[in-house]
């Protein structure tokens, strides 16, 4: 019984290892025409013109995106008695898979865990298939090493640079030459006076420097000097204490703003109540001209009776008029008025007597 277990497993190991050798031999090696008909049905021939051709041999894979489509079948030259005219692989494809005319064939390189392949790439332009009997041709290409591992796209992107490059460094090859007549050693001496045998030179940026150094030299001579650097001191003692007395000067005109923003305040005030007061006094001065007005009326029309009235009297006209311009009755009243007085007179006697006798009379 156990020697039947060990025969059975020795037997399914072989069986599998047998299995996995297969599987290795298609993966890697070329499919059987028996497989490739119970597979993929028939193939067609196809020719890729190379101008130079590296790691591609009978056997190689030809792949598109969607995975294994061929293999080739020979490599050789397109004419052995021209060599340089490029290379020719026949590759065989499987019936089922149409190549557009545009395709291009590229070398992927091998590496270490994999086979080299032929790539069929597609344009976006859409064009009509390859014929497939036997003069179907397209173009091909080898991939570089860095073309799996940099895109194209980048390459291109780095050539354009590179050649922008080159055209700003010649366009950069004046500016440096005007730079290095910019900054050519040419000292003031030079430029005002020309040693013998050199042409007259025009001042450049080593000229001014020089210059400017200078002027920093005597500045430093100058500022150095003791009486200089005092008189600075003091200079500098008359701006701080200018300083302080401005703002001492900046606070007092602060004050004397707010107190003039007070006055303008008051002012307004006042002449607010002003105007008020003005208003009232031209009610009140429009109702006493209303009231001088009425009088004045009223005092016309009395006026005028009273003119009217002494009118009359003067021309004889009512009992007014006749009593004052009867002669008669004046004298008969002037009579009677001195009667009464004598009258008064008597009566007047009369109690004091009386009172002399004792009796208590008021008048």
């Amino acid at each position: 019984m156990p020697e039947t277990r060990r025969n059975i497993t020795i037997g399914t190991f072989v069986l599998v290892g047998i299995i996995a050798l297969g599987v290795l031999t298609l993966w890697f090696g070329e499919e059987p025409d028996w497989l490739k008909r119970m597979v993929g049905g028939g193939t067609y021939p196809l020719h890729i013109a190379f101008r130079e051709l590296s790691d591609v041999e009978p056997g190689t894979e030809v792949r598109m995106a969607v995975g294994p489509v061929g293999r080739v079948v020979a490599v050789d030259y397109r004419n052995p008695l021209q060599p340089g005219e490029g290379i020719d692989v026949l590759t065989e494809i499987r019936e089922y898979v149409h190549v557009p005319s545009n395709t291009i064939a590229v070398v992927q390189p091998g590496t270490m865990f994999a086979r080299s392949f032929i790539l069929l790439r597609h344009t976006a332009v859409v064009a009509q298939p390859v014929p497939r009997d036997g003069t179907g041709l397209i173009s091909g290409e080898v991939a570089g090493m860095l073309d799996n591992i940099i895109p194209k796209t980048l390459i291109a992107e780095l050539q354009k640079a590179i050649t922008a490059t080159g055209n700003l460094a010649d366009g950069l090859t004046p500016v440096a030459r005007d730079l290095h007549e910019l900054f050519q050693r040419r000292p003031p001496d030079w430029v005002d006076r020309p040693p013998a045998g050199m042409a007259d030179l025009t001042a450049n940026l080593y000229t001014a420097t020089a210059r400017f150094d200078q002027v920093l030299k005597n500045v430093n001579a100058v500022v150095g000097d003791p009486e200089t650097q005092s008189q600075l001191q003091e200079a500098i003692a008359n701006l701080h204490q200018m300083s302080e007395d401005g703002q001492v000067a900046l606070q007092q005109l602060r004050e004397f703003s707010k107190e003039l923003r007070s006055i303008g305040d008051d002012t307004r005030a006042v002449l607010l109540r002003i105007d008020t007061t003005f208003e009232h006094a031209d009610d009140n001065l429009v109702r006493l001209s209303r009231k001088l007005m009425e009088v004045t009326d009223q005092l016309s029309s009395v006026l005028t009776y009273l003119d009217q009235a002494g009118a009359n009297l003067a021309a004889g006209e009512g009992t007014a008029a006749l009593l004052l311009n009867d002669r008669r009755l004046y004298e008969e009243m002037v009579l009677t008025f001195q009667r009464l007085t004598a009258a008064a007179e008597d009566l007047q006697t009369l109690v004091q007597d009386i009172q002399k006798r004792g009796l208590k009379t008021r008048l």
